[in-house]
């Protein structure tokens, strides 16, 4: 089986905790989303 690449979106809107849930980071993407802004 074929390893599936990971999603840049969902790369940078969730974070995988140790025990293998996916968080939302809200605070992390708010930052992320001004960065490329200033561009």
């Amino acid at each position: 089986m074929p390893k599936l690449k990971t999603h840049k979106g969902a790369k940078a809107r969730f974070h995988v905790t140790g025990s293998g849930k996916l968080m939302r980071m809200k605070r992390m993407r708010a930052i992320y989303v001004e960065k490329n802004l200033k561009k």
